[in-house]
């Protein structure tokens, strides 16, 4: 997962050039600064360290479409899949045309939010874009088919009133967890001894 973050952000990095809008040479060396950092961090798995510095790349700059489109990523990382779509569809908003190689990661984080039409659009638009690499066209083809046969399964397994609603549990609350569970079971014990 590490290496996908980084290739994204690499990708970025190289296509800046080719954006309608968005001028990485504008940016100023103290926001390019900070993203630098946050980028150093990421590299470390420090992903929760991270999202603070570039929280404030895009709020002292709101045009640094790279500061959103990590954010997006870091969420995603993160398990926190509406969070990502959110600085996805931000970033998407200041320049479309640098935001369409990151469709794919977005479409997986529309995905881990239950939103499979929408994600199968997104990667039928990422396919569409000129001179993808062998591995995007293999990856992005997994995912069509695993986004259409969750479509295909809900259309042929209905269920009423179901709420998609994923719980991913990052390790320090699953720790947390087990503790309260352990500390409530050991005092059932207690009270359940012979007096």
């Amino acid at each position: 997962m590490k290496q996908t973050l980084l290739f994204f952000v690499c990708m970025a990095c190289l296509l800046q050039s080719k954006a309608q809008q968005y001028d990485a040479d504008k940016v100023s060396p103290k926001i390019m600064g900070l993203y630098e950092k946050a980028i150093a961090l990421l590299r470390d798995d420090q992903l929760k360290e991270a999202v603070p510095l570039l929280l404030t790349t895009v709020k002292e700059d709101s045009n640094f479409v790279d500061g959103y489109l990590s954010l997006a990523g870091v969420f995603g990382q993160l398990k926190q899949y509406k969070r990502s779509i959110q600085f996805y569809e931000r970033g998407q908003r200041k320049d479309s045309v640098y935001f369409r190689v990151y469709l794919l990661p977005y479409s997986i984080n529309l995905a881990g939010n239950g939103q499979f039409a929408e994600a199968l659009a997104a990667v039928n638009q990422f396919l569409q874009l000129p001179k993808l690499n062998d591995r995007s066209i293999k990856s992005a083809n997994y995912r069509k088919k695993t986004y259409q046969f969750a479509l295909d399964y809900a259309t042929t397994h209905p269920i009423n009133n179901y709420q998609f609603a994923p719980i991913n549990l990052l390790l320090e609350e699953v720790i947390k967890l087990e503790k309260t569970f352990m500390k409530v079971a050991s005092t059932k014990l207690v009270l359940a001894k012979p007096v």
